[in-house]
């Protein structure tokens, strides 16, 4: 009987301690979206990890060798173990301390971020990197205190400005023939 209690209360005290460990990612597997980590001188099964989203709509960012993780049990059945949450620390502090910004950022330099208090959505991208939008239904900016471009701007097809086509706008007093208009005053 005393046995029994014993193996049965060692038992707890296994499943307990292997309720909640924090560990790194030691491999990742891309396709199945699973990681192995490496919790001291144990290293994990694959095991999922979680993502905010994982229905019609989700998210895809995936963990990385090195990253810092907590395991959960449950039951303290590590077969059942899932990877819940990265954690911060000395190696990839945290890059913001701002509780009114919302921030990502990527190892080229890349950082996307919310102020919900200046209400400023920033994006900022390194040197030789590129933006795509992709829509067939159009595109609009309601921007009431105008819009600042510097650089170039290319446009394939027409520009219309007040109504008026830049590529098919006519100016009056202006007699037809083989001279060319001088250049915008």
């Amino acid at each position: 009987m005393i046995n029994k209690i014993i193996r049965s209360l060692s038992d707890l005290i296994r499943r307990f301690e292997n309720g909640v460990k924090i560990g790194t990612i030691c491999e990742v597997d891309h396709k199945t979206g699973r990681a192995k980590v490496q919790i001291g001188k144990i290293k994990t099964n694959w095991l999922p990890w979680c993502v905010n989203r994982a229905h019609e709509n989700g998210e895809w960012h995936a963990l990385e060798v090195g990253e810092q993780v907590v395991v959960i049990s449950p039951s303290g059945k590590t077969e059942q173990a899932i990877i819940i949450a990265a954690i911060n620390y000395s190696q990839y502090p945290m890059q913001d301390d701002d509780p009114e910004l919302h921030s990502q950022w990527y190892k080229d330099g890349a950082k996307i971020s919310y102020n919900r208090q200046t209400h400023h959505y920033k994006i900022d991208l390194p040197i030789g990197a590129t933006t795509t939008i992709n829509t067939s239904g159009g595109l609009d900016i309601d921007a009431k205190q105008g819009v600042n471009i510097k650089g170039d701007v290319t446009v394939k097809g027409d520009v219309i400005a007040d109504g008026i086509s830049l590529k098919n706008h006519v100016h009056t007093g202006v007699k037809s023939g083989t001279s060319n208009t001088g250049v915008p005053i």
